[in-house]
């Protein structure tokens, strides 16, 4: 195996290989899971959830950015993500 395969060094919840791969640093937390590396409403460990592309605000080249294109790998294809379900327990 491959030495950074499925190491996460800085623990911020993103493989390191991935980081390399997407010119982020394995040691620095701060561009972890929770950060949005290109401003485009998914956060970086969504995108590698979802296999968008991390450093491309709209992964299909389509202009909608991928937090808002509910299709963020099929090119004019953007309906809006469904709204996330709200619950109340009565």
């Amino acid at each position: 195996t491959h030495p950074l395969e499925n190491q996460d060094l800085d623990q911020d919840g993103l493989p390191d290989d991935y980081e390399v791969a997407n010119q982020m640093d394995p040691n620095d937390p701060a561009d972890g899971s929770t950060a949005d590396e290109d401003g485009d409403g998914l956060t970086n460990g969504e995108e590698l959830a979802e296999g968008t592309d991390v450093q491309n605000p709209a992964t299909d080249g389509d202009t909608v950015p991928d937090g808002e294109d509910g299709w963020a790998k099929v090119p004019d294809y953007a309906p809006a993500r469904l709204p996330v379900p709200q619950y109340a327990v009565v």
